[in-house]
């Protein structure tokens, strides 16, 4: 099984959410926009993902002389934070039907 390109994705979450959107008549510009800035913040905490994946959890830090958190971690959980307010905004916890799994709708 091959896994799907974040193209692919992107593409697929960004027409779920606007299908939620416009099943249950919230397809305004302001519900467009949130869910906009929610497909950007997806975006920052993939490259986020990316760059733990490349680099590790933890980065050395010779000026320190010790290894130290990859900034990219507490990033990736501020970012996801920001979408789960976002998503909660968009109210599509309770349109999707499926409780708070953010990246599947």
């Amino acid at each position: 099984m091959s896994k799907k390109s974040r193209k692919t994705r992107r593409r697929e979450l960004k027409t779920r959410i606007y299908a939620v959107l416009e099943e249950h008549g919230a397809n305004d510009a302001v519900h467009a926009d949130r869910a906009e800035e929610y497909l950007t913040l997806w975006d920052i905490r993939e490259d986020l993902k990316e760059d733990i994946e490349k680099n590790g959890a933890t980065q050395y830090d010779a000026k320190r002389g010790m290894d130290v958190e990859n900034r990219s971690v507490s990033l990736m959980i501020q970012t996801s934070r920001q979408m789960s307010s976002l998503y909660q905004l968009l109210g599509l916890e309770e349109l999707s039907g499926q409780g708070s799994n953010n990246d599947e709708l």
